[in-house]
This record gives C-alpha cells, sequence and structure tokens, in this order.
C-alpha cells in the first residue's frame, strides 16, 4: 500500500487498514523499526503480544478473566509439583513451537 504524507506530516489510513490494525479516529499507533524497515501497528495491544526486534514477547498484560483463572488454577494446583510440571513442559512445548526458525 502507498501512501502521502500531506503538508502537516500526517498520512491518512483507509477505512480497510485501519479495520486491519484495530484503530480508529484518534487512536495512538506505534512506528517500530524492524530490521531495516518500518513497521505500523496499534499502540494498544489486545493481546499483550509484541515485537522486541525479531521475536514476539507478551508484554505482561492481563485482563480480569485471565487474572481470575490463574487465581482458581492456582487455588486448585497448589502446591501440586506434578500439576506444575506439566504446566511447564506444555509451556516449553508451546514456546518452541512460537520460537521454530527464529534465529538466536
Amino acid at each position: 500500500m502507498k501512501a502521502t504524507i500531506d503538508g502537516d506530516g500526517r498520512i491518512q489510513l483507509g477505512q480497510d487498514l485501519q479495520s486491519q490494525l484495530g484503530v480508529r479516529p484518534g487512536d495512538d499507533v506505534i512506528f517500530e523499526k524492524r530490521g531495516g524497515e518500518w513497521v505500523l501497528k496499534a499502540a494498544k495491544s489486545e493481546s499483550g503480544l509484541g515485537y522486541e526486534g525479531n521475536v514476539l514477547v507478551h508484554r505482561g498484560t492481563s485482563t480480569p478473566v485471565i487474572d481470575l483463572f490463574l487465581a482458581k488454577l492456582a487455588e486448585q494446583v497448589g502446591t501440586c509439583t506434578p500439576a506444575m510440571d506439566m504446566l511447564a513442559q506444555v509451556r516449553d512445548e508451546r514456546l518452541a513451537q512460537l520460537t521454530e526458525g527464529v534465529r538466536q
């Protein structure tokens, strides 16, 4: 997609692109340098995921639903070592899937 910068330094985003980015008029966006190019993304992220360099990371955001789920899980699991070991194994496997092919 090609855009033109106006005399005030603004770039107009079409409705389709705004929808894909999940932004509306008045929302903030971020320009992030990745490698040799610039990437435009919404400043607010629903998922809490974002790039640091070329690596997708969780930025630690949470929601009340996630907090409630984790609290309930902690109550049920407690210090149950087999359950914690199983969760750690699943986490490590998923992390390996997500980072497959990413250079260190």
